[in-house]
């Protein structure tokens, strides 16, 4: 596979308040453009240390433990992102194969070739599978998922080529032998850029994408975080546009002054400005994206926000819907027809919020 020199950006949001105004008037976020990473210390609980099992408001929201209840079965969930902290104890077991996307192969876990070197993954993986016991987070499919970190980013970002390969050595599954047991179900990328320009990339990607969807895996990516609510701002990015691609807008909760982090049932389901609005027909859902609490590398948990927060909600739930025996597509499908329509444009909302009780 020819080599692509572009940059693929995590769609990592590291945000602040603004007096920008959403849809639903509301505030918005600001959205740090200078790094290629988008990277720092968001608001919230910092991390760095075991604490008691903190239960996410989106976990909450969406009614995750009530969907967990519901399934039975276990299916393999492929995380193509930084990598993932294996030594968090709250990740202990989950994940079962590592693969590097940039070095082309696969690695013992705790080698360096693997390492999440910016806690993106981790969090990202923490959303998914997170244990439930006495510490840190749960995860939203906890219990009935097995990761396979891919690592496709690194500190500088990552190429497109690279992401294509790592799609499809993830459909194969851990033995390299496609429609066997071991194959990915889900894969989920918190991850993109816009590559308009170059029609032979998109066509590199369409043809990865297809591979995995054809042979019944769930692709599921962020819609990216460059919207800016002015009316008529379209934004583009890929994998999120390319077709069979799940694609994920991000929700919060608002109770009338601010966003909050606690779901009691009497706030505003919104959409942040970050959110990207975009062509008709890219974006299918959204899910809880605004400060989300989840593994940390290193130990504990932290706050981060971003349409990459959402996606693993929805990779997630894809997965739970998977274990109990639906399809990929009737997993999608039915996530679709239970959302719960906050009133925001179909291209920023997609279904609207997806309901994992509802789903199930």
């Amino acid at each position: 596979m020819k080599k692509f020199k572009g940059t693929l950006m995590i769609i990592l949001m590291v945000l602040s308040l603004l007096p920008l105004v959403a849809p639903a008037a509301v505030p918005g976020f600001n959205l740090n453009d200078s790094f290629d990473i988008y990277k720092g210390k968001p608001p919230g609980k910092g991390g760095g240390g075991e604490v008691p099992q903190v239960e996410d408001w989106g976990y909450a929201r969406i009614g995750a433990a009530f969907a967990r209840s519901q399934t039975t079965g276990t299916v393999q969930v492929a995380v193509l992102d930084t990598g993932v902290d294996t030594s968090h104890p709250d990740l202990a077991g989950v994940v079962t194969w590592c693969f590097s996307g940039i070095k082309r192969g696969n690695y013992d876990c705790s080698d360096r070739n693997v390492k999440d070197d910016d806690g993106h993954g981790t969090h990202v993986t923490g959303t998914i599978a997170a244990l439930d016991n006495s510490i840190d987070s749960v995860g939203v499919a906890a219990g009935h998922v097995e990761i396979y970190s891919g690592k496709v980013l690194g500190k500088r970002g990552g190429s497109w080529d690279d992401l294509a390969w790592s799609i499809m050595h993830a459909t194969d599954g851990p033995d390299g032998i496609l429609g066997t047991a071991d194959d990915a179900e889900v894969i989920s990328m918190s991850l993109g850029g816009d590559i308009s320009s170059s029609p032979s990339t998109i066509a590199m990607l369409q043809d990865a994408i297809d591979y995995a969807t054809s042979n019944g895996v769930a692709v599921v990516a962020a819609a990216g975080n460059e919207g800016t609510c002015e009316a008529g701002d379209v934004q583009h990015s890929w994998p999120a546009e390319n077709a069979g691609v799940f694609t994920v807008g991000a929700t919060g909760i608002y109770d009338g002054t601010n966003f909050v982090t606690e779901w009691t049932g009497a706030e505003q389901d919104v959409m942040p400005c970050f959110s990207n609005d975009m062509p008709a027909g890219v974006v299918d859902i959204s899910a809880p994206g605004v400060y989300i609490t989840a593994t940390k590398r290193g130990g504990g948990v932290t706050d981060l926000s971003g349409t990459s927060m959402a996606t693993p909600h929805v990779a997630a739930v894809i997965a739970l819907l998977m274990a109990n025996g639906l399809s990929a597509t009737q997993a999608q499908n039915r996530i679709v027809a239970t959302a719960l329509d906050m009133g925001y444009p179909s291209t920023m909302q997609g279904a609207g919020l997806m309901l994992a009780d509802a789903a199930i």
